[in-house]
């Protein structure tokens, strides 16, 4: 029995330290010497840790065999903590399946199970997946009041893990209900506590939880961008074009991460303040006026005020106020100059103006991409010799020839 548990802590070692092939090894071990010495409840915990770690690593088929297993047991020797654990892990396996009505039953069993046995933390969870199935079976009202019970209680207890898990969660909701700005708060709170974890690393293994969360991120700014360019339908597209070229851009002049992570998500919403620009503003096929033109020009102030109140772990907000600045000062709203732009609100803007000229507009049809690099060429004034280097060098790379003919338009205010 003595060799049974420690091979158990030393499982639950490796996966907090994210070792999943170690912990499955130490918990298989951990199995035998339970079976070899008759421990039947020892077997049970086992088998129920080895359905964890199956499932972390995907491995449902197996995860699905290891809690039942543990269930069955679990049930023989009357222990109703695990029982519920079992059935609400089993659940998110379930979930993963889509198999959304047993993960839902068995998250509901759970549920009683944990409040005879009185463990708010394992209801907060039990209640997140029933959330979870709500929202995935378009019943948003129901996902968002259990949504809602999982992170009271989350914080009621003090986990934070369950907190952050659920914020997320939550956030996947508002974005399917098109609350952008309220799925990107909650993800920043997510991310928050989620930092608080990672220095707690003794505690729980936090580097898949991150990267799950940003890629949830990435999805909801991805998704707000495209739902800007809804209104516009010459620029579809446009934004998605544009974070991929910039990120190519920041790699080539060897930016860090998290560097490449602010450009890639400032790329999508660079235009989000366009949502306050009248639609036939947008898609006026003629020259604008001068207080269209002004109008055109407070996007990127909009675009700021729009995010006000919402704190990020990527400081995108300088990309999305600057990317219209240029190198010689002529540009808006604020009319900076040279290495006063930021660095990355330089990348997306060079990425901006290739992707305007090269895209059908209401004013003109598309320049070829020759064409439009000799207008940027003529302009490169706006634009530091390391951004329009390392840009050239990467769109020569990304791009065949093109062999449309050239379209003879020029740079306009509108491109811009």
């Amino acid at each position: 029995e003595l060799r049974a548990r420690a091979e158990q802590n030393l499982g639950i070692l490796a996966s907090i330290q994210g070792d999943c092939e170690d912990a499955l090894a130490c918990y298989a071990r951990s199995l035998e010497a339970y079976k070899s010495c008759n421990d039947e409840h020892g077997s049970a915990i086992a088998y129920h840790n080895l359905g964890m770690v199956s499932a972390q690593r995907q491995l449902l088929d197996e995860a699905d065999r290891y809690f039942t297993q543990s269930y069955e047991i679990a049930v023989r020797v009357q222990d109703t903590y695990l029982q519920g654990l079992c059935l609400l892990n089993h659940a998110e396996v379930y979930f993963a399946r889509e198999r959304y009505e047993q993960a839902r039953r068995n998250a509901e069993t759970a549920l009683g199970l944990f409040e005879q046995v009185d463990s708010g933390v394992l209801r907060a969870q039990a209640y997140r997946v029933i959330g979870m199935v709500y929202r995935e079976t378009g019943r948003p009202a129901l996902a968002e009041a259990r949504l809602r019970s999982a992170l009271e209680l989350a914080m009621t207890t003090g986990s934070v893990l369950n907190e952050a898990t659920t914020r997320r969660e939550l956030a996947i909701l508002y974005q399917a209900m098109g609350r952008n700005q309220d799925a990107l708060r909650l993800l920043n709170e997510a991310h928050a506590l989620f930092r608080r974890l990672d220095a707690r690393s003794d505690l729980v293994y936090v580097d898949g939880k991150m990267a799950e969360l940003e890629a949830t991120y990435l999805a909801v700014v991805s998704e707000w961008g495209q739902s800007i360019e809804s209104n516009d339908s010459y620029t579809f597209g446009h934004c998605e074009r544009v974070a991929t070229l910039a990120l190519a851009v920041a790699e080539e002049l060897g930016l860090d991460q998290h560097t490449q992570t602010t450009i890639r998500l400032g790329a999508y919403l660079h235009d989000v303040g366009k949502v306050r620009v009248r639609h036939e503003v947008l898609n006026k096929p003629g020259p604008l006026t001068h207080a269209e033109r002004e109008a055109m020009q407070m996007h990127p102030i909009w675009g700021v005020e729009l995010l006000l109140g919402v704190g990020f772990p990527w400081d995108f907000r300088p990309i999305i106020r600057w990317h219209h600045e240029k190198y010689d000062g002529s540009g808006y709203p604020d009319r900076l100059r040279g290495d006063e732009i930021p660095l990355a609100a330089q990348i997306v803007g060079i990425v901006d103006v290739f992707d305007a000229l090269t895209t059908d507009r209401p004013y003109r049809p598309a320049l070829s991409h020759e064409a439009a690099l000799d207008e940027i060429e003529r302009c490169r004034a706006w634009w530091s010799r390391a951004v329009y280097a390392a840009f050239r060098k990467v769109r020569a790379a990304a791009f065949p020839r093109d062999t449309r003919a050239p379209c003879s338009l020029a740079v306009t205010s509108q491109t811009q």
